[in-house]
């Protein structure tokens, strides 16, 4: 049975004389045995140990025919499922749901257990044209964020720069669209249908103003303009 999840009416005892009565005194990890010999309830564990997976308990029930009365032990279960998403953690890639899989958070030294509040860097980059090349890196291994990941960087009188990254794992800030100064601060990566990330520090570059050169030729005087 999973943890968290209201069990489905499951036949578990079955008297062999008719007239008896099925009863349970004290429910076993929020399950009890109904008068028809059903499994009810919904399965609950406060003190799974760090690496637990699954609780077998068993439930006491006493069934009754007039003075005679006997005591059956009905074993069960319990998977346990720690983001209550209804996939037991022993087959959940993500047991706590936070976004970071549970190998990753192995690797990084984390709880798979207990939600990690991402952590990630924003690397930016400048193309000869002046563009910003946002590109989120994941805690840990540094992996690449899923296309459609949206990041926040600093910009002008508070408003934030809002980038959508792309199948490469980067976003791009036009030029025109950068502060005049560089602009330090905190941004924040979102991943499609989750949480935003922990604010990380990173500062937005300033724009590039476009610059020429200008040649002259000593001979003949023509002026070349080459815009940089």
């Amino acid at each position: 049975m999973k943890e968290k999840a209201p069990v489905p009416p499951t036949k578990v005892v079955t008297p062999n004389k008719p007239g008896s009565t099925i009863t349970t005194e004290t429910p076993v990890n929020g399950l009890t045995v109904d008068g028809d010999g059903n499994l009810t309830g919904t399965p609950t564990v406060t003190d799974w140990g760090p690496k637990e997976e699954e609780r077998k308990v068993t439930i006491p029930v006493k069934v009754k025919n007039g003075d005679e009365e006997v005591v059956v032990d009905v074993p069960v279960t319990i998977q346990r499922d720690t983001d209550g998403d209804g996939i037991p953690d022993m087959t959940d890639p993500d047991d706590d749901n936070d976004g970071i899989p549970d190998e990753e958070e192995i690797i990084n030294g984390t709880d798979p257990k207990t939600p990690t509040t991402q952590t990630p860097t924003i690397k930016i980059t400048r193309k000869p044209n002046g563009d910003a090349v946002v590109t989120p890196k994941k805690p840990g291994v540094g992996g690449t964020y899923p296309p459609g990941t949206v990041v926040e960087i600093p910009g002008k009188d508070g408003n934030p720069i809002v980038v959508t990254i792309g199948e490469d794992g980067s976003g791009i800030v036009p030029n025109d669209k950068l502060p005049k100064g560089d602009l330090p601060g905190k941004g924040t990566v979102t991943e499609p249908n989750k949480e935003p990330s922990q604010p990380v520090p990173v500062t937005t570059p300033a724009r590039k103003n476009p610059t020429i050169k200008i040649e002259q030729d000593p001979d003949t005087g023509d002026v070349t303009v080459t815009p940089k």
